[in-house]
């Protein structure tokens, strides 16, 4: 059977992707919120907040029927997980958009493409922007660390300096 929503026609299936993809984004959620309760400083809640942008943006898609509009959401969640200055969460947020792409084209293309006659090669354009997103945010990345890395520097040597005046 075949309901429409949101002017999108989805099949129970492709439904019961979406509220599966609610409830486990929901248990996320909870479990980060818990952690984050316990322990404010748990190094896991970078990994747990980047896995609910993760999903929520996997969410939005699906629940928007694939349509194009959604898929920008990707680019503001590679954009905030940028701020935790890790290329490690950028990559594997960035492997899970692409299982995302490739899985959702294969067997649910109606929740990724809201159709299921979408050209595989439009499928690539999108890879080809993530990877550009991707990269941009490893280099932004590497060049914070390095900014921060000699301002550290620079702060020990104002230090020393400091000390030997004073020991003069």
């Amino acid at each position: 059977r075949i309901i429409m929503e949101n002017g999108q026609v989805m099949t129970y299936q492709t439904k019961t992707v979406v509220i599966g993809l609610l409830v486990t984004l929901f248990l996320v959620v909870i479990v980060g919120w818990t952690m984050y309760k316990k322990h404010p400083s748990n190094h896991r809640l970078p990994w747990l907040i980047m896995l609910t942008l993760t999903l929520s943006s996997i969410t939005i898609i699906a629940a928007g029927s694939g349509l194009i509009e959604y898929h920008f959401s990707i680019f503001v969640v590679m954009s905030l997980i940028t701020m935790f200055h890790s290329k490690r969460l950028i990559f594997v947020a960035a492997s899970i958009f692409t299982v995302h792409h490739l899985g959702g084209y294969f067997l649910f293309p109606e929740l990724l493409c809201g159709t299921s006659e979408y050209s595989f090669s439009l499928v690539l354009i999108h890879a080809f922007f993530l990877i550009l997103i991707t990269v941009a945010a490893a280099i932004i990345i590497q060049h914070m660390q390095l900014a921060e890395q000699a301002h550290s520097q620079l702060q020990v040597e104002s230090s020393e300096k400091i000390q030997a005046l004073l020991q003069e």
